[in-house]
C-alpha cells in the first residue's frame, strides 16, 4: 500500500485520495457490521465473520495509507 500512495500524484497529496475512496467501502463495511439479517443463527455466524473480516481489511488498508 505504501507504494501505490508514493506513487499518487494529484492536486490534493499523495495520501488524501486513498483515504477518501478508501472511506467509502469502509462506510458500507460498518453499515453491513451492524445490520444483521433475519436469517438461520449458523448464517448470521458465517454473515458476522464475513463482514468482521471486510471491515478489518478496510480499516487496516485506510491506516496503513496514513
Amino acid at each position: 500500500m505504501g507504494v501505490a500512495v508514493d506513487k499518487t500524484t494529484s492536486r490534493h497529496g499523495k495520501a488524501r485520495p486513498w483515504l477518501i475512496w478508501g472511506s467509502l467501502p469502509l462506510g458500507i463495511a460498518i453499515v453491513c457490521l451492524f445490520s444483521v439479517p433475519n436469517l438461520s443463527v449458523s448464517h448470521q455466524i458465517s454473515y458476522a465473520y464475513v463482514t468482521f473480516f471486510r471491515v478489518s481489511c478496510c480499516v487496516y488498508v485506510d491506516c496503513d495509507s496514513v
